[in-house]
């Protein structure tokens, strides 16, 4: 019996790209690699006892549930180790029987520092104040799936 692929890592993956191209796969071989490769997914899940139908509400966005980026000025964290010090304070705030796609990264782009503070200044809302010096300051965590509660739980943690 097969199983739903809910999600291909298609984003920042550009692997099915270029297998596709530099082999010259036509589409059902390209199903039956993306098949191929979801197999040897699932064991890995199995063997971790994880159940990959589990997972579905991290990979699937829900209509009913929130998700949010929270943005941490790093200049403000003491420690060079920025990421430990900010997952120090979330980890806790999140429901332990959740399940969450959690994504993180600088706030980077080199000559773009007109367009990412023009998207910082439209769709940020401070919790505090910050100072704008550069984007790379900003530390950026996405989270998904969140519900009411959890999202005020997030925040009022991270205050």
């Amino acid at each position: 019996m097969s199983q739903p692929i809910f999600t291909l890592n298609a984003r920042g993956n550009v692997m099915l790209e270029v297998m596709q191209s530099y082999f010259g796969l036509d589409q059902p071989k390209m199903f039956h690699e993306i098949n191929a490769s979801f197999s040897s997914l699932l064991k890995i899940l199995k063997a971790e006892r994880i159940d990959y139908a589990s997972l579905k509400n991290a990979l699937v966005p829900r209509p009913d549930r929130n998700e949010a980026a929270f943005l941490f000025d790093t200049t403000s964290i003491a420690s060079g180790s920025y990421g430990c010090e900010v997952f120090s304070r979330l980890l806790p705030a999140l429901d332990e029987s959740g399940t969450h796609s959690v994504l993180c990264g600088d706030y980077i782009g080199e000559n773009k520092q007109d367009c990412l503070y023009e998207a910082f200044e439209k769709h940020v809302t401070l919790a505090r104040s910050c100072t704008w010096r550069h984007s790379s300051q900003f530390y950026i965590v996405y989270v998904n799936n969140l519900s009411d509660q959890m999202l005020a739980k997030i925040r009022a943690t991270l205050v």
